[in-house]
């Protein structure tokens, strides 16, 4: 779902963390065509200095944009490394999702969907999660299941939209 939000987003000096693998490449030089910086990092592969060079960038006053489901997934499963961020910068963690109309979906882990020619496409933002600075490590659970479930729920939601509105403009 990255390809709307990526186009959307272009020319927005965004922070983008991208998978250190040889995939990430591709969408790296994408990505920073479009006018976004990049920090190359992730789970499996220099999670830890990506952390730290997230944290930077917003003390720079830099936005920064995450696939939180990591670059192997599971599909829709938030890693931790995402709340970790929001406790340490005091940044809100704000949802984001893309429902498409119509589109091909690639046989990957993550089923990334490219929009079909004139097909809809919805980005849906979700309210702003605040994860408190002083929160102990074992509450940090409590809080990657909150984002998950709230990114599931606005997935189904966009996709349910889009396409009502698809099946309301065929009735005329």
């Amino acid at each position: 779902m990255m390809l709307i939000p990526a186009y959307v987003g272009r020319k927005s000096n965004i922070q983008v963390l991208i998978s250190q693998h040889s995939d990430g490449e591709y969408i790296a030089q994408v990505i920073k065509r479009l006018g976004f910086g990049i920090i190359r990092g992730s789970t499996t592969r220099g999670g830890i200095r990506a952390l730290k060079a997230l944290v930077d960038k917003t003390k720079e006053g830099s936005s920064v944009a995450i696939t939180p489901d990591g670059p192997r997934g599971p599909r829709f499963v938030i890693q931790a490394g995402t709340i970790y961020l929001g406790k340490k910068t005091q940044l809100s963690i704000i949802p984001v999702v893309t429902g498409l109309s119509n589109y091909w979906e690639l046989p990957s882990w993550d089923r990334f969907r490219i929009p079909k020619p004139f097909s809809r496409a919805l980005m849906m933002y979700g309210d702003p999660i605040n994860i408190p600075a002083n929160l102990a490590e074992e509450d940090m659970e409590y809080y990657r299941l909150k984002l998950e479930q709230i990114m599931k729920e606005m997935a189904e939601r966009a996709d349910n939209l889009v396409r009502q509105k698809d099946t309301a403009n065929n009735h005329y």
